[in-house]
């Protein structure tokens, strides 16, 4: 049989399997040889292509899907931006940015022009992949919990910076030297980005915000957020942008409405980085033609010189950063290694310049080289820069105690809601199980409400698991309530607890004293009573209330940094209202979101005037202490009384802090007037 008729392979089921093969086993292979995945799938591409192997050849199914990874990259790159992160590092992310793109892009058009020979076009276009980089390696440092080094900041502040100059100015030469380049008019093209940004920037929000809101199914929010991301591309092809550029700056926007630790961005990393992106690397490396490399030896000049150009120029603008900054030698590599790899905005900007003819198969034969040679390059600088200064910050930090969170399950209106704040609230680094609790009073019908019991606590764990969050399920008989989330607690070791809370017009008096404090007065755990009513990542402001000398309490500290994670999962900015005293031992504690505000209030007028700015759409949050809470002349209570009081319709947490190893969990329980069925349907209120 000749072998060679058999190739390139026609049948499309048969073209799937070799696809699919690739992308599952090229990683592992990768990782055992400790080689950058991102390089391995282009050598896997270059292996089947028709240049080498010839195993199946390049089709319109294959280069839709390998566009569509395209514009995955640069929409990840988008949503990995922290903006508020990005504040912290002040001017010096912005002068970073700017540095590590003009001396590369400088340096490569130099070169271009006067050692290589090249036309303008090209040299710009080359100057603008050599002055852009791709966050590669940044997976590293977070493996390596770096990610709020100084260094690492304003690496990721100048990948921002560096990205938007390139493909703007990359975006100008498209336009310009074009076929239509005779007509192009640079004030015209000025407008048209301006309406077009203004577009993304003002419009996008507000459409995603209501379509949130209308819509709760997490299939829709994820074809949503994919119909925005091509439509944003599209307009961006339409008036003569790059359409890399409109899926960068979709994921910029829709950053906030996608939280990192849920169920949609789970399904959106899922579909990107597990099917489109894998496709696009491979399709990349097909395109790569092997002949011409071996036989061509201007390839071979062409990236000495280039990368030579580009490496060195990245090396400056760190070394420049790193004195001015006056940072350590292992920052100084950080920012280095994350600045040094070429991989979406390069490939990005590469396709699209060939597909226009503004470079030549050379050209872009290089360019894919140079890609895989600084990826290598960056995990590498990366790695051994990250064990360095892990190994220094291993000494000043203490091991962080486990965490397990423990939910209480009971009403099928607020699953979605309740799981939803508990995966805002977990620790994102932390592998440790989740535990659905649902509690039914033995009795005539125990069985079934049993049942439903079930039911309910695999819907949670549906959305556990969409969010790849390890949980268990219990599903407990007891003949007392309080008495059986006590004994659940201890078995399962849970550090925290979440439950719901009743609805505005059942918050009682009675029913705090009844159910409330008998929970907390027979836990140890830190402990939530949770009632949200909008989307958790529709929360636009969250309010946080503190007693007065309430921030010397034992678990306080624990509490502000829940907070904080909250805040950041969501996005929106947290405003911490109490004494000035308070409100410094916030500051000092480190632990706050990324945007935070502080209020002092002293008087009931200027309680008075945050409860008449509550939205329906913000969060109200009550950190109270556990001993004698409910004493009339507790802050905490007179606080709680005038909430209750005026009915505030809005999402609300009450927080009580973990109590220390003297607290007194033996004491009996305060529901003497309800019954345990009682307090079972105000759960579900």
């Amino acid at each position: 049989m000749d072998f060679q008729q058999l190739f390139p392979i026609i049948d499309p089921i048969w073209k799937c399997f070799i696809v699919i093969t690739l992308i599952l086993f090229v990683p592992f292979i990768s990782q055992r040889l400790r080689f950058p995945q991102i390089a391995g799938l282009i050598l896997a591409g270059l292996l089947i292509g028709s240049s080498c192997l010839n195993i199946i050849d390049t089709d319109d199914v294959l280069s839709m899907c390998s566009k569509i990874g395209l514009l995955f990259i640069m929409f990840f790159a988008g949503l990995d931006i922290d903006i508020e992160e990005m504040k912290k590092t002040g001017h010096w992310g912005f002068i970073f940015g700017i540095i590590t793109f003009a001396i590369p892009f400088g340096a490569c058009y130099y070169s271009c022009i006067h050692i290589l020979g090249t036309d303008i076009p090209a040299a710009l276009i080359i100057g603008c992949i050599m002055g852009s980089h791709t966050l590669i390696s940044y997976t590293i440092v977070s493996r390596y919990g770096l990610t709020k080094e100084p260094g690492v900041t304003i690496a990721v502040t100048g990948a921002l910076i560096a990205i938007l100059l390139a493909l703007i100015i990359n975006s100008f030469v498209r336009s310009a030297y074009s076929e239509h380049g005779q007509s192009f008019s640079i004030w015209f093209f000025m407008l048209k980005f301006a309406i077009y940004i203004s577009t993304i920037v003002f419009v996008f929000p507000k459409v995603t915000r209501a379509f949130f809101h209308r819509f709760g199914s997490g299939h829709a929010h994820f074809l949503f957020i994919f119909m925005m991301l091509m439509l944003s591309s599209g307009l961006a092809s339409l008036i003569g942008l790059e359409g890399i550029l409109g899926a960068f700056l979709a994921g910029l926007v829709t950053s906030r409405y996608i939280p990192q630790a849920s169920p949609l961005m789970n399904r959106i990393d899922f579909i990107g980085n597990t099917l489109f992106v894998p496709i696009f690397l491979l399709h990349t490396g097909m395109l790569i033609n092997l002949q011409e490399v071996i036989s061509n030896p201007r390839i071979l000049y062409l990236f000495g010189v280039i990368f030579t150009a580009g490496t060195a120029g990245k090396w400056i603008a760190a070394f420049i950063i790193q004195k001015v900054r006056r940072l350590d030698r292992n920052n100084r590599r950080l920012i280095f290694g994350l600045s040094e790899s070429h991989a979406a905005g390069a490939l990005a900007i590469t396709m699209g310049a060939y597909t226009l003819n503004l470079i030549d198969n050379t050209i872009l034969s290089t360019t894919i080289i140079i890609v895989l040679f600084s990826c290598i390059a960056s995990n590498i600088i990366t790695e051994h820069a990250a064990i360095s200064q892990q190994k220094i910050l291993s000494g000043k930090s203490d091991k962080e105690k486990k965490e397990k969170i423990m939910v209480l399950v009971h009403n099928p209106a607020t699953t979605t809601n309740l799981m939803d704040t508990v995966i805002s609230l977990r620790n994102p680094k932390s592998r440790t199980e989740t535990v659905g609790l649902h509690i039914t009073i033995n009795g005539e019908h125990a069985t079934k409400y049993l049942q439903s019991g079930k039911s309910e606590l695999e819907r949670a764990a549906a959305i556990a698991a969409a969010a790849d969050i390890p949980f268990t399920i219990q599903n407990r008989l007891g003949n007392n309530v309080i008495d059986s989330i006590k004994h659940a607690s201890e078995e399962y070791e849970a550090t925290d607890l979440i439950m719901g809370l009743a609805d505005i017009r059942n918050i009682t008096r009675k029913y705090y004293e009844d159910f409330i404090l008998s929970v907390t007065a027979k836990n140890r755990q830190q402990t939530f009573f949770v009632r949200i009513n909008t989307p958790v990542n529709m929360i636009r402001r969250i309010i946080v209330l503190i007693p007065e000398q309430f921030s010397f309490a034992t678990g306080f500290i624990k509490s502000v940094e829940y907070i904080g994670r909250l805040g950041s999962s969501i996005g929106c900015v947290t405003q911490f209202y109490g004494n000035e005293s308070t409100l410094n031992d916030i500051r000092s504690f480190g632990k706050s979101a990324s945007k935070t505000e502080y209020y002092p209030i002293s008087d009931t007028n200027n309680l008075e005037w945050i409860m008449d700015n509550i939205n329906k759409d913000h969060l109200l949050v009550l950190v109270g202490p556990r001993e004698d809470a409910m004493s009339g002349t507790h802050p905490f209570a007179q606080l709680y009384e005038h909430i209750q009081s005026i009915q505030i319709e809005c999402n609300m947490m009450l927080i009580f802090p973990e109590a220390d190893s003297t607290h007194n969990t033996t004491e009996t329980t305060q529901a003497t007037i309800r019954t345990d069925r009682d307090l079972l349907k105000m759960l579900r209120m």
